[in-house]
């Protein structure tokens, strides 16, 4: 299964429509194994549970402020003991899926990523700044997502030196 036919990397290069001289590379589901959540309001959070809960990935929430972060941890363990309740999962799957999520306060200590989602909100400028700062700090192939509604994804992406 494929994740994104095309990711911008400068390990392969293809010719598509309007993109031609981009670098592109093909990426399995198989190979994602980190994922990073910027911003851990409820739609990150949402995301980053889907991720530790139901696809077994670590994941770790990237958010500025420590009240949020509590703040999130807190609804995500609301969301699973919810679950619980509903028979959905035991206590032990709980248990496994906090631990695979860890927490940091910057970019710059994010542990390991092959998948960042940026779910911070909808800020053209916050945005921008944050793919900046991603496309400085990570590697290459790391893949930048943006959960985005509104905003241009080229006008978010370009902030990002890739």
């Amino acid at each position: 299964m494929t994740i994104a036919s095309l990711i911008y990397s400068p390990l392969r290069a293809r010719s598509v429509s309007g993109l031609a001289g981009k670098r592109f590379m093909s990426v399995s589901a198989e190979s994602i194994k980190n994922v990073c959540v910027v911003g851990a309001g409820q739609m990150g959070i949402g995301i980053g549970l889907v991720a530790a809960r139901v696809a077994k990935l670590n994941v770790q929430f990237i958010d500025s402020s420590p009240v949020q972060l509590t703040k999130g941890l807190e609804f995500l363990d609301k969301l699973l003991v919810k679950d619980i309740a509903k028979g959905k999962y035991s206590e032990e799957v709980r248990s496994e899926v906090k631990g695979r999520i860890t927490t940091a306060s910057s970019i710059g200590q994010i542990s390991s990523a092959d998948f960042v989602i940026e779910a911070v909100s909808e800020n053209v400028e916050l945005k921008r700044k944050i793919f900046a700062e991603l496309s400085e700090t990570l590697p290459p192939e790391t893949i930048l997502a943006t959960n985005t509604s509104s905003i241009s994804i080229t006008k978010i992406a370009s902030a990002a030196k890739r």
